[in-house]
């Protein structure tokens, strides 16, 4: 039985042509070359080789033996491709997750650029609810979560990749849709849509008028924010909700900031127990960029 020691030697033998052009190749002297093709002959029981007038003429058992080593060294190479691009996070499916509001714009934006990094990676992106983010995470579903708001559990490992703002959505024809922002006390006296106030949402929006000392109206309260700008859209009042959900706001609406509204974090999540992969990281950054660039145009 041959080692892998000799293959190589007998392989570098078969390209090189020549005695002196292999033991260069390998880096060992000529002579020991010699001493280990002999060898190589004695465990196979044949000869490899005619020597003759200064050349090495291969025998036909040579020529086939050289056969099947090629085939095993481009193996070897498609493993070795294989395992640089597992670790290169190229290969298999990046499954991640994104509250509704991120899950519009910005993640989807991240993903594009990470995609755009490994084009044969398979990217699958789940919406899920806060509720759903720690079963998500630690039953393996997906690698890592990006919310809005901080989900608190030990098994999580929790960093802030940026900050968004509570903003107005309302009519284009309401008569405070030409104002450059709003405050607090613009607000008290319209007609509200707000997320339910036991909800990260509702609790932003409990803050501002808390703060301002101000009793306000929500005669319209949802689960979800996206459902508070489409009953905005309807006339039903003025929906606050977060700047990313108001990204897809129709055009029969307007989107103001408001003065002095409380900002909230913009969370990625992972298994503690897990190591990050280095998808997760490529994510990481690409929504920080996405995050500056929005920042950036304002």
């Amino acid at each position: 039985m041959l080692n892998l020691r000799q293959i190589e030697a007998f392989r570098a033998i078969m390209i090189a042509g020549s005695m002196t052009g292999a033991a260069s190749q390998l880096r060992i002297s000529q002579p020991a070359l010699s001493r280990m093709l002999r060898r190589i002959e004695d465990v196979l029981r044949t000869p490899l080789f005619e020597r003759g007038t200064g050349r090495l003429i291969a025998t036909r058992e040579a020529h086939d033996i050289f056969a099947e080593i090629q085939k095993v060294y481009a193996q070897m190479e498609g493993l070795s491709g294989a395992v640089m691009r597992i670790v290169q996070g190229q290969t298999g499916t990046f499954h991640c997750g994104a509250s509704p509001g991120l899950g519009r714009r910005i993640v989807p934006r991240a993903l594009a650029r990470v995609h755009a990094a490994y084009p044969a990676l398979e990217l699958k992106l789940d919406i899920l609810s806060l509720a759903q983010v720690t079963d998500y995470l630690l039953s393996g579903a997906g690698e890592c979560v990006v919310t809005l708001f901080p989900v608190e559990m030990p098994a999580l490992s929790t960093i802030m990749l940026g900050q968004g703002q509570l903003v107005a959505v309302l009519p284009s024809n309401h008569a405070m849709a030409n104002r450059t922002e709003l405050t607090a006390e613009d607000l008290a006296q319209e007609a509200l849509i707000s997320v339910q106030s036991d909800a990260p949402h509702g609790r932003v929006v409990d803050d501002l008028f808390r703060g301002a000392g101000l009793a306000y109206r929500v005669p319209t309260r949802v689960r979800f924010a996206e459902s508070a700008i489409a009953l905005a859209s309807e006339g039903l009042g003025i929906a606050l909700v977060d700047e990313f959900t108001a990204m897809d706001a129709p055009l029969n609406l307007r989107v103001l900031p408001i003065r002095h509204a409380a900002r909230f974090g913009v969370y990625l999540h992972w298994n503690r127990d897990q190591p990050r992969s280095r998808r997760v990281s490529d994510l990481e950054a690409a929504i920080r960029v996405a995050l500056a660039e929005r920042e950036s145009a304002g």
